[in-house]
């Protein structure tokens, strides 16, 4: 899981990368100083699922893996919480 901000002057910065997140126990993240995030700023998130025989939390490789609200679907999701400033 990663997330990055795209600043309204063209340059980029990485908020957070998790390369082993934890869907059971990473739930939410919380910086210790707030961040300054200027309007206009684009926020992205993505993350990836090992869906291979070589996942041991993954009950069936062959299965395709639709959205859904169970732990054995795919329930990605990034939200980002923010207070206006002004």
């Amino acid at each position: 899981m990663r997330a990055t901000a795209y600043y309204p002057d063209g340059t980029e910065e990485e908020l957070i990368n998790l390369p082993r997140y934890d869907y059971a126990w990473q739930l939410s993240y919380t910086w210790n100083e707030p961040k300054y995030i200027p309007a206009g700023t684009r926020l992205f998130v993505e993350g990836a699922f090992d869906n291979s025989s070589k996942n041991p939390m993954n009950p069936d490789p062959n299965r395709l893996v639709p959205w859904g609200q169970m732990s054995e679907d795919e329930m990605f999701f990034g939200a980002f919480t923010w207070k206006n400033v002004k």
